[in-house]
């Protein structure tokens, strides 16, 4: 993963770590002015892919989302009420990853 000095507001980063089904982002919250970063662990039981779109949509918490934040790395961060990051969708899954060894 690239260091954070090296981001620019409202751009983002995602790697995922196949062996241990560990999907790591970092992103700017434009709302807060800062650097988030989230590790999701247990990928593929918190995650649905949609094939027609090629999109990955991913549950970081159980609560209904308000607003969202597109970002150049190809994802979307859903947040609540209270501005804390509630579900991931990452666009072009298919480009990042081997999504059907991810999958299985």
């Amino acid at each position: 993963m690239v260091s954070l000095e090296q981001f620019e507001p409202e751009k983002g980063e995602i790697c995922y770590d196949k062996r241990k089904d560990v999907l790591y982002v970092s992103f700017y919250d434009t709302e807060k002015g800062k650097w988030v970063s989230l590790t999701i662990e247990d990928l593929k039981s918190k995650s649905k892919y949609f094939p027609e779109d090629d999109t990955l949509w991913v549950d970081i918490v159980d609560k209904s989302s308000c607003e969202s934040e597109h970002f150049s790395g190809g994802f979307v961060v859903d947040f609540d009420e209270s501005g804390e990051p509630v579900g991931l969708e990452i666009f072009g899954w298919k480009k990042f990853f081997d999504t059907e060894r991810n999958r299985k």
